[in-house]
């Protein structure tokens, strides 16, 4: 008997831009990619172009927008669809300031700030994807998301946190760099599988294949 079908869901994180560069917290600033980032989005598309994809979302703000297209530039007949919901979490006060501005801060001087709390966010992320990944579940199609280091983070501890998915062996929740590539494969009664995470073996694959290059040039 062959296995139920599965939705797999590839959430991407969006390329570098120089504010990440920089160490600049951008939260909802629209920060475009820089040419690192846009080098990275293109090795991405890449290395998903044989991934048949249906659906694609991404975040309404241009990195993360940006490197969608660059994506879906291998799959034509697939329509972006931008939301606000996917946006990073709102800094307030904080965005256009650097890491280290942020760090020598106390607690108290980030009271009225108007940042974003955590649970708001947590809700904002589990909503978008109740009503737009969850209606899919168990269907055989490959959706592509797009969207920003914190929120992917939130999102997948919060799918994790309440049983929707569970970590493959071996896979453990971490750091996001850039173009990084999480899958979750969902079963038909909503529940999955995060069975990659934080992949940017594309990116490596590309430094590797570089070094070839020169050492051959060089012989």
């Amino acid at each position: 008997m062959s296995a139920p079908p599965s939705l797999t869901v590839y959430v991407v994180r969006h390329g570098e831009t120089d504010s990440n560069l920089q160490g600049i917290i951008q939260g909802h600033l629209d920060v475009p990619l820089n040419d690192t980032g846009r080098s990275q989005a293109r090795l991405l598309s890449q290395s998903l172009r044989t991934v048949p994809f249906t659906r694609a979302w991404s975040s309404d703000l241009i990195r993360a927008s940006d490197t969608a297209v660059e994506v879906l530039r291998e799959h034509p007949n697939v329509e972006l669809t931008k939301d606000v919901a996917l946006r990073e979490r709102f800094l307030g006060q904080w965005q256009g300031k650097s890491a280290t501005e942020r760090h020598a801060a106390s607690k108290s001087d980030a009271d009225g700030l108007g940042i974003e709390p955590p649970g708001e966010l947590r809700a904002r992320l589990m909503g978008w994807w109740s009503n737009n990944i969850a209606a899919y579940a168990g269907k055989a199609e490959a959706h592509l998301v797009v969207s920003h280091g914190y929120a992917i983070s939130i999102l997948l501890q919060s799918l994790i946190g309440d049983g929707t998915i569970v970590s493959a062996p071996g896979v453990r929740v971490g750091h996001l760099p850039n173009t990084c590539v999480s899958i979750i494969d969902l079963g038909a009664d909503g529940r999955g599988v995060l069975v990659k995470h934080g992949d940017d073996s594309h990116l490596t694959a590309a430094h590797e294949r570089a070094l070839d290059n020169v050492a051959e040039g060089d012989a």
